[in-house]
């Protein structure tokens, strides 16, 4: 039953994004409406009607020319616009069928391109809706015939790889606009470095990552294979792979054996053959060999030097690790001084002038996490004194002028309008500018007091460089409108540096602003960002193996070759140009929105569909068979389930419903379970029992700096009632038993990196407090514990936890929350109290897999020990019953199937005491299962 449930987990973590529909997320005033036509229903907040119009139209459109290629078969969706977001993403998810995009645009031109952002979104998440459309076929429709949406979910996870989902995707979004991933060199760049630093990854490495490289998402991996596809097999191809895969055609493995039958080579070829092409552009060095690393050392895991630039005191940067913080640093003399950690963000962007940095930290709402900002953090350098001016803003690239009292900066607004701003040093503003409808300016940098320079994103989803006058908001070309990537500028005198996706790479270029030319610096094979002059050097940062890592060339080795007009015009990357150019004739529509209405638009009732059955999931055990109904709304307000289970044992039945709904700022829970036919012992008469809970809880969290912090206040009140039957009905009398429950938890937590075990710094509590009202009269509290801290190395971690438990001396009607110490049986008393010391370091990053089945990441150990003081009656006399234990864990990170985490342990612990309710225990070995595999 366990490996069922696990199997539903893999499945609804497989086809979706990286992020899912939070519950409650959105706040009760916002309004919508929903624009629909024959693919999907569009539910917008009011103030963005032309946006779902547009997104109608162009899944009009994809759904006439690209959906041949997987099959003819077309769903209706819902997608749901979200604006007050500021985290770049989208989703499509079955169970129910929703889809989600989050309008703020991703500022980033180099790692997701310039084309315009709902384009971006609605090609590659309608290009989930096809998928989702036509992979419901043969055996699949079995599955989705007994367990609904999650059913088709489960067949696809098992036969279709995440991969080629996302692939896929990108392909599409690649072949039916200007641009796309697909055309980035950034897509391919981990790939490259690793290669160029002689890293030969395997295959599943490259499918389930490491704790030890930046190993490629799925998403290049997969558009690699999928470009390779189309190019040498033709349109047809994935169509009748996915086809078969989906049919469950030759059963185990059937999508590698479908390939194998429509490629005629092995799926070991045919995926090797897929990623020559990029890996077999690169050489071991670059074409420009002068560089030199310039780092205060070679990092031994791998680092990144971000943002490098000069200030009064040194050259400052945002340094990553995976063994730590994000944290600015400056370099003096070959010595690297921390300044001070970085606060949560989601954004690496910064800037340096004098003494000071700037950049933007992530802040939410404290109730409804779609709601969140992007503020502005002031660095002082000297004092490393950190100070956010802003407090509920969506601003992004902030950069200083000269003599730091004023800021320029990014603000996109709701309604998807994006603002120049100039800011004073505390936040206020003095001047913004609106960018042209539907363009978007990033990275304004000052070049004098009253003339700002900007890379600006067009509606055709090409960029340029541009200046604009601050007194008459005039805007001047700088260079000529490109679909090549631009972005880092910095102004250095006379010269505007910034990096120019170009040649299969992220390359070096310059404007010259009184010659009004531009230059290519550089012509690398694999990436170089944030360049800086400094003293005779051209600085960067160039990515390797190891991370980005400060490096220099020598400015009298540089090209210094004028880009022309051809230059600009060309694309930028020239990986499977063949597939690429069998572009269909598809003519999307530029998100300029002045279009006729002519799709249905009507008030969206947040009643709609509140109750909406899309699953069913069956129950198994040794004694109780059962199954399930769920249902999910739209605007996950209401999640809700029925149920019916049989207990064999004791011919019984369970009958029971219970929601949750999240529309306001408590969640209130309502449940009910009705039991027939119920008996303790086959000897004694049955009974029923009616059962009614509700309470309410409130979920609470917020970013505080380097902290986040999180609260959830609940209460819970049951009422059951047991009615006998029968003979029963004469001999007892029906009961009733009510009980409230309270509980409060509190949590406090630093960042933390990729190989951090634990949080160095955290803290949380949880108390919970119980209290029978009715047949007794007895009371139970129940608080838990723990406390991190910093090991002896950077992935070491100190855990001390403690749990404390009161109750009255009465009879415990309720469930058994304490933490005991590990290896005993665990004892339920009127008073007990727990410490534990747990010490986590790693073993040791294998990265070593068998047969796609499984692959292990991490090996690390746990070091316990347990001490626990109970006070319990013991032949009468009431006594302090001491029960120490020590041990020791060791934990297997990994993948199974390649998609979803897996985290199995093994303990060993030895009593230092007698165990009362086991005399004859002396030691004990156990199994440790993650409490995520089984779903709630």
């Amino acid at each position: 039953m366990q490996m069922l449930r696990l199997l539903f987990v893999l499945a609804l973590s497989i086809p979706t994004l990286a992020v899912a529909q939070d519950f409650g997320s959105i706040q009760p005033h916002i309004k919508f409406n929903v624009a629909a036509n024959k693919q999907a229903n569009v539910i917008y907040p009011l103030p963005l009607p032309k946006h779902a119009q547009y997104i109608n139209q162009v899944f009009q459109i994809l759904d006439s020319t690209t959906k041949q290629s997987l099959g003819n078969k077309t769903k209706k969706w819902n997608v749901l616009l979200q604006h007050q977001t500021v985290i770049p993403n989208a989703y499509v998810r079955m169970a129910p069928k929703l889809s989600e995009f989050y309008l703020t645009p991703d500022m980033d031109n180099l790692q997701s391109g310039t084309l315009p952002w709902l384009q971006l979104l609605a090609t590659h998440e309608y290009r989930h809706i096809q998928q989702f459309s036509n992979f419901n076929n043969g055996f699949t429709k079995l599955f989705t015939a007994i367990l609904g949406e999650q059913g088709q979910l489960l067949a696809n996870g098992i036969t279709v790889p995440n991969y080629f989902f996302e692939g896929d995707a990108v392909f599409q979004e690649t072949i039916t606009t200007n641009q796309g991933r697909g055309q980035l060199p950034s897509f391919f760049a981990p790939l490259k470095a690793l290669e160029q630093g002689n890293v030969k990854l395997n295959w599943q490495q490259l499918r389930n990552g490491s704790f030890r490289y930046n190993v490629p998402s799925h998403y290049p991996t997969g558009y690699q294979l999928v470009a390779y596809g189309y190019q040498n097999f033709g349109t047809d191809f994935w169509r009748n792979v996915t086809n078969d895969a989906t049919r469950f055609k030759g059963l185990f493995y059937a999508y590698n054996n479908a390939i194998k039958r429509h490629a005629k080579m092995s799926y070991q070829q045919f995926r090797n053959n897929a990623l020559a092409e990029v890996s077999n552009s690169i050489t071991a060095a670059d074409k420009q060999n002068a560089y030199q690393y310039i780092a205060v050392s070679k990092p031994k895991v791998y680092t990144n030097y971000l943002y490098p630039q000069i200030s009064n005191a040194g050259l400052v940067y945002l340094k990553t690790a995976y063994n730590q913080r994000p944290a600015f640093y400056i370099k003096q003399n070959n010595e690297e001084k921390k300044i001070g950690y970085k606060y949560f963000s989601n954004d690496n962007y910064l800037n340096v002038k004098n003494n000071k940095v700037v950049y933007t930290c992530y802040d939410k709402n404290s109730r409804y996490t779609n709601t969140n900002y992007s503020n502005i953090v002031i660095v002082d350098i000297n004092t490393s004194k950190q100070e956010k001016i802003t407090a509920v803003g969506k601003y992004f690239h902030p950069s200083l002028n000269e003599d730091v009292s004023k800021i320029a900066v990014i603000n996109m607004l709701e309604n998807g309008t994006c603002k120049l701003e100039i800011l004073n040093i505390d936040g206020s503003v003095t001047q913004s500018i609106t960018a042209a409808s539907n363009e978007v300016y990033t990275y304004p940098i000052f070049v004098n007091s009253m003339q700002i320079a900007t890379i600006k994103r067009k509606v055709d989803g090409s960029n340029q460089l541009v200046s604009i006058n601050l007194k008459d908001n005039k805007e001047t070309a700088l260079t000529l409108p490109t679909f090549k990537a631009m972005g880092q500028p910095n102004l250095q005198g006379d010269t505007i540096l910034f990096v120019l996706a170009n040649n299969n790479s992220e390359q070096i270029a310059a404007h010259i602003i009184s010659m009004q030319k531009t230059y290519l610096l550089t012509n690398n094979v694999n990436s170089y960002y944030y360049p800086s002059f400094n003293n005779q050097n051209l600085q960067f940062a160039k990515l390797t193996a190891k991370g980005e890592l400060l490096s220099a060339i020598p400015i009298k080795d540089l090209l210094w070759q004028e880009i022309n007009n051809s230059d600009w015009q060309s694309t930028a990357v020239s990986y499977y140009k063949n597939a690429i150019a069998k572009k269909e004739n598809l003519k999307l529509p530029q998100p300029n929105y002045n279009f006729v209405d002519t799709f249905k638009n009507e008030k969206y009732h947040k009643s709609n569909h509140l109750f909406k059955f899309h699953s069913y999931q069956p129950y198994f055990d040794l004694n109780t068979i059962g199954i399930s109904f769920m249902s999910d709304n739209i605007l996950s307000t209401l999640s809700s389930q029925i149920f019916i289970n049989r207990n064999i044992n004791e011919s019984s039945t369970e009958v029971g419903f219970n929601a949750n709904y999240g529309g306001r700022f408590p969640i209130l829970t309502l449940g009910t379970t009705f039991n027939f036919n119920r008996t303790v012992n086959l000897s004694l008469p049955r009974f029923n029992t009616a059962r009614l809970y509700t309470g309410v809880n409130v979920p609470l969290s917020y970013y505080k700096g380097r902290f986040f912090r999180t609260a959830r206040m609940s209460t819970l009140f049951n009422t059951e009632h047991l009615y006998y039957r029968g003979i029963g009905k004469n001999i007892f009398n029906n009961r009733s038993f009510q009980y409230l429950s309270y509980g409060l938890s509190l949590s406090n937590q630093v960042q933390t990196a990729v190989q951090h075990i634990n949080p160095r710094w955290a803290q949380a509590i949880s108390i919970n407090f119980r209290d029978a009202i009715k047949i007794v009269s007895t009371k139970k509290i129940v608080i838990n514990s723990r406390l991190y801290f910093p090991g002896l190395a950077k992935n070491h971690s100190l855990v001390v936890s403690t749990s404390l438990q009161k109750r009255d001396t009465t009879t415990d009607y309720f469930s058994n929350t304490f933490n005991f110490a590990r290896g005993y049986t665990a004892l339920n008393t009127r008073s007990m109290a727990k410490l534990g010391f747990d010490y986590h370091f790693p073993i040791a990053y294998p990265d070593f897999g068998f047969g796609n089945i499984a692959f292990l990441q991490r090996i690390r150990a746990n070091a316990f020990f347990d001490i626990n003081k109970s006070k319990a009656r013991v032949g009468g006399v009431l006594q302090n019953i001491i029960y120490k234990s020590v041990g020791a864990e060791v934990y297997f990170d990994g993948q199974i199937w390649n998609s979803f985490p897996l985290n199995i342990g093994v303990r060993y612990t030895k009593l230092l005491d007698r165990d009362l309710q086991n005399p004859l225990r002396k030691s004990q070995f156990e199994i440790i299962l993650p409490l995520d595999i089984i779903p709630n």
